[in-house]
Parts: structure tokens; sequence; C-alpha cells
């Protein structure tokens, strides 16, 4: 498989996977409120959200090849979008673990940062998408 294709497949695995990821607890999670604690009901985002990393490790390394034929600022967005998720599995680890009354605010800063990791990984892929290009001429 060449290393467009794999980047492609994988790229398109993590825009689903982060969609699914980020709509988990907005649409799943509440109507699952009887189904136990907190933990066990988020149990899925976690496991989707750390089961991602792999397909990002893959996606990233055909763009670091110097036969790449990515847009330098849509990787620079995609290495933003990288750090962020960083970020964000971090504030997800101290709002897992918050007690009741600083779980808003932490819950705010998690939102946050997924906005910024979409807003980052979207304008990747209107810069670096074969299939959009493909579909645009």
């Amino acid at each position: 498989m060449s290393g467009a294709m794999l980047a492609a497949i994988s790229g398109w695995i993590l825009a689903v996977g982060l969609v699914t990821v980020i709509g988990w607890p907005y649409v799943l999670g509440r109507s699952f409120r009887a189904a136990g604690t907190l933990q066990v009901r988020m149990q899925p985002h976690y496991v989707l959200g750390y089961g991602l990393a792999p397909f990002a490790f893959v996606h990233a390394m055909p763009g670091m090849t110097p036969a790449a034929m990515a847009d330098p600022l849509g990787l620079y967005l995609a290495t933003g979008a990288t750090l962020l998720a960083m970020v964000q599995i971090g504030v997800g680890l101290v709002l897992r673990d918050a007690h009741r009354e600083a779980r808003r605010a932490i819950r705010r800063c998690h939102l946050a940062v997924a906005s910024a990791i979409v807003l980052a990984a979207g304008a990747h892929i209107v810069r670096d998408s074969v299939v959009l290009r493909m579909l645009w001429g």
C-alpha cells in the first residue's frame, strides 16, 4: 500500500474517530445515566480516545518523508492538532478524577481544547486531503 493511500485511509479513520469520541459524552452518554457511575459511562470515550493514537502515528508517517506532497501549512496545522490532542489527554485525566465542584470548569477547558483540535484538524483536511483535491479538481 502506498504512503499516500495509507495516509488517506488512516486520516479518514481519525476524522470519524474524532467525531465519535467528541460526540459520545453528548449524544450517547446522556442516555446511559442509569448505567452506572460516570467512570463506567465514559469508558468508551476513554478507550476510543486512546485508541486513536496509533492511527495518528500511522497517518503522520508518510507526511514525514521527503516525497510527501502535503502543504507545509497543513502539516503545521496537523502538528498543532496532535500537540493539542496530547494536552487534551492531560486535561481529560484531570477531569476524570476531578471533584464535583471543579468538574464544570475543567469540562469547559476540555471542550475548548476539543474545539481547537477540530478546527486545526479540519483546516489540515482542507489543506492536505488527497480525496478533497480529487473531488474539487
